[in-house]
């Protein structure tokens, strides 16, 4: 699962309670997020993740879009690596 624009990652841990690993992604990652067993975390943009398409079934994105410049680029982009959903 990816959650693209993690800010201070709090969403992260919740989501990786639920079972599976958990990418936290963020245009800039805040110093005091550490990977841990389960949750890794990579510094991006959500207008270009650095990501493979199809690289994750879910992908989850809050309070990020109004902060987009190119809100269509980052809508494609979140699908783009979004395998299901």
């Amino acid at each position: 699962m990816l959650y693209a624009g993690c800010g201070r990652g709090h969403l992260v841990d919740v989501l990786s309670s639920r079972g599976g690993p958990v990418v936290g992604c963020d245009i800039v990652l805040d110093q005091a997020l550490t990977d841990r067993d389960g949750v890794r975390f990579v510094e991006g943009s959500v207008e270009d993740l650095p990501f493979p398409d199809d690289a994750f079934d879910t992908v989850v994105s809050t309070h990020t879009l109004e902060h987009v410049q190119r809100i269509g680029v980052a809508l494609s982009e979140l699908r783009r690596v979004a395998a299901k959903r």
